[in-house]
């Protein structure tokens, strides 16, 4: 029988970023082949999923929404939703916001760009482990912060209470304190944001 801890840090949540207009990459980087089976978007989402993640966000815009549903359809999992970012105009934060405001009862919540799509279940689970209300965990990979953060209790509350819906969000997690994972997985600082990105790591 779980203890009242083990049941709260089981019960948290994941923004997944996908609203961007991929204007360097030319096409949307969720929609990318990570492999023969899965694009970004699904590999993403069955990794949250995997490691347990109560309710999975996914922040579109109006032209990517259909077909990023019907990937994450395919995953056949209740606990993903979605919301659609109409002011792209306000850039990253925007959408932090707009998938936060459902993420609330949670005790914590990932936020997970999708172009990048390396994130494993393992480390999601560990990072879970070192959630605190008034702090946020950011993966470390020698010296340097990687992706995805996952955002404390009250963090998340400011995030949804924020007025400016332009913030920039690292100025937003400045004023917090930061709990590093160290890491020994290295893509933790990868992002796809070119065709030669992809092509580099892809080995088209």
């Amino acid at each position: 029988m779980n203890t009242s801890k083990e049941y709260e840090m089981s019960v948290w949540a994941a923004v997944i970023l996908s609203a961007g207009k991929s204007s360097r990459m030319k096409q949307h980087k969720a929609l990318l082949s990570f492999d023969a089976q899965k694009t970004f978007i699904r590999r993403i989402v069955d990794e949250y999923a995997l490691a347990g993640c109560s309710l999975i966000i996914v922040v579109t815009n109006e032209e990517n929404y259909k077909p990023i549903m019907a990937e994450c359809e395919m995953a056949r999992n209740p606990r993903i939703k979605f919301v659609i970012n109409t002011h792209l105009e306000k850039e990253r934060f925007y959408s932090v916001k707009l998938g936060m405001e459902g993420c609330i009862p949670y005790k914590c919540c990932f936020v997970q760009p999708c172009d990048s799509p390396f994130i494993t279940a393992a480390l999601l689970k560990k990072m879970v482990l070192l959630a605190e209300d008034d702090s946020y965990v950011v993966p470390v990979y020698q010296g340097r912060k990687g992706h995805p953060v996952l955002l404390g209790r009250n963090l998340m509350r400011g995030v949804s209470l924020a007025e400016d819906d332009a913030m920039n969000f690292k100025y937003f997690l400045s004023d917090f304190n930061s709990i590093h994972f160290e890491t020994s997985e290295s893509h933790v600082l990868d992002n796809i944001n070119t065709i030669h990105d992809y092509n580099q790591h892809f080995n088209k």
